[in-house]
């Protein structure tokens, strides 16, 4: 498995790939909605954004989308928009490399922290993250209005 940056002739992998992050979102959120949210940051990603793509045996098995965003306490993050793996490349240290080219992208950079959001359903995702030092420091709730 080779960690490389993303080329437009990987378009169509990644694209295909978009949906597992349909993963852990909360019930009340339609999945249409959801997935056609989905597919407009990836592709802006690929369009603005610094990508990584896993590529095993000529095949794309997963990517990252990173870019800066401005914490609001003024610190300047890494943020990671996307993080995917194809479903039958899990636990086979995927995740792990893209996470690493990610750090080594915002070490470059002289950023002090890594952002990153999922669903917190997405138990596996939550542990994989853990695993790797990320800490959880913030909350979303939400209430039907009834």
């Amino acid at each position: 498995m080779i960690i490389r940056a993303y080329e437009p002739r990987d378009r169509d992998a990644v694209e295909s790939l978009a949906p597992r992050l349909c993963i852990g979102i909360a019930p009340w959120i339609d999945a249409t909605a959801m997935l056609d949210a989905i597919r407009g940051w990836v592709r802006a990603s690929l369009e603005d954004g610094t990508v990584f793509v896993a590529e095993d045996e000529g095949t794309v098995v997963g990517f990252a989308c990173v870019g800066e965003r401005d914490h609001f306490t003024g610190l300047r993050l890494a943020h990671v928009g996307e993080l995917v793996v194809a479903e039958d490349s899990e636990s086979r240290g995927v995740g792990r490399a893209l996470m690493a080219a990610v750090e080594s992208w915002a070490r470059d950079r002289g950023l002090a922290r890594i952002l990153l959001e999922t669903g917190a359903a997405n138990d596996a995702a939550r542990a994989f993250y853990a695993r790797l030092g990320f800490e959880e420091s913030e909350v979303t709730l939400s209430k039907a209005v009834t």
